[in-house]
């Protein structure tokens, strides 16, 4: 069984960016499985659906973090991108994401099919294979609602090159003489302006309601490029971003506490979140405040794993593959074991003691069935792709 659920990678990483990623992922876990546990929560139910945005957000300014770091050293290895490195930087980013990404939406229709829905005649089902379902506008099935943000990090990964190709051919074509680390700034503060200004307008011109705003990808993108901008700083002021970690962290701090102290208090009124400063500014604040916190975390590394961190590190790794399969397969399965009057479970959605069993089968499940997808498919298509790079770099190197 040990050997069933081993998976290695645990050398070479950075502790503080994987806690993150784990509490990002439990707090999905906790917001979206909720239902289970009302006997606990009663009615502050609703004062846990903040740790799905929360969650999402750390995410967000992770990639951020992380691609945007990948991509300005490319940047400042060969001066900018060029059409070998934009389709490596894509080819390594999609074999990531997309098989597992269409792995579940074809599991997913399956079992939505079984439930007897008619997904095929609706045009909104194939815009989950382009994401494209969220694009402009809410997703108008009830189909995999979560990939909403999954669409948001695509549609990253294919504009942020293209915005530095842009930028920097523009500075080029007008002989600017501009380096190329403030070419890249420059891209990253495009970006992170449309992002702004694309929000901004539609809280101001549309009554969409704060949590259509939240799940449409023209008014996200920003939320990603911080985590791309504290990229930046690090990669080219590294002395700056070690020296003011701690004033980065307590500033994070306050800002974190404001954005709670909003949701809960604007959730608990009426007409909550509605007001412009929530649909536009406030997604701001919560991705500077976990932005601010990666200068403190990124330079957090463990050189001795304990049972506790290695489980930390191993849920991190596996948090992909998690999200995606923590409602559709774990969540429904408890709440099938529930009408099917399982013993221990079956009164949940009154007895505490059902709640705790059965929210804690989610999790296991939740785990279990990630670590799973991820030792016998995510990763061996990461590497295939990177055997497919061996291969051509050694094709390339013998007929030089």
């Amino acid at each position: 069984m040990n050997k069933l659920f081993h998976i290695g990678m645990l050398s070479g990483r950075v502790f503080g960016l994987d806690l993150m990623r784990f509490i990002a992922i439990s707090l999905v876990l906790i917001s979206h499985g909720r239902v289970l546990i009302s006997p606990i929560l009663k009615d502050k139910q609703s004062n846990f659906t903040i740790g799905g945005f929360l969650g999402v957000e750390l995410f967000f300014v992770l990639s951020g973090f992380l691609i945007g770091g990948i991509l300005i050293k490319i940047c400042e290895k060969d001066g900018g991108l060029n059409v070998n490195s934009l389709k490596d930087f894509w080819k390594r980013r999609w074999f990531r994401t997309l098989p597992n990404y269409y792995l579940i939406i074809i599991v997913t229709t399956l079992v939505a099919l079984l439930k007897g829905k008619h997904l095929f005649t609706s045009p909104s089902y194939y815009l989950y294979f382009i994401f494209c379902q969220n694009f402009a506008y809410k997703p108008s099935i009830d189909f995999f609602f979560e990939s909403w943000s999954l669409a948001v990090e695509e549609w990253f990964y294919l504009t942020l090159p293209i915005v530095f190709i842009v930028t920097f051919f523009c500075i080029d074509r007008f002989n600017f003489r501009v380096k190329t680390s403030n070419k890249s700034l420059i891209s990253i503060l495009v970006l992170l302006f449309l992002g702004f200004i694309f929000r901004l307008v539609g809280a101001y011109f549309t009554d969409l309601s704060w949590f259509i705003m939240r799940c449409i990808v023209l008014f996200r993108l920003d939320s990603i490029v911080w985590g791309v901008l504290f990229a930046w700083v690090n990669f080219y002021r590294p002395v700056f971003f070690k020296k003011y970690s701690i004033h980065f962290a307590i500033a994070a701090f306050i800002l974190l506490v404001h954005c709670v102290h909003h949701y809960w208090y604007q959730y608990n009124t009426p007409g909550h979140l509605t007001d412009f400063y929530s649909r536009s500014l406030y997604f701001t604040i919560i991705n500077v405040a976990f932005a601010a916190l990666l200068p403190l975390v990124s330079s957090w590394n463990s050189t001795k794993y304990t049972s506790i961190s290695s489980l930390i590190t191993k849920v991190s790794i596996c948090s992909y593959s998690i999200y995606l399969t923590h409602i559709t397969f774990s969540l429904n399965f408890v709440l099938a074991l529930r009408k099917s009057n399982f013993p221990i479970i079956k009164d949940f959605d009154t007895n505490a003691f059902s709640s705790i069993v059965s929210f804690i089968i989610y999790v296991i499940i939740s785990v279990s069935i990630s670590i799973l997808l991820f030792k016998y498919f995510e990763r061996p298509m990461t590497d295939l792709r990177d055997k497919k790079n061996t291969n051509s770099k050694a094709l390339k190197k013998q007929y030089s």
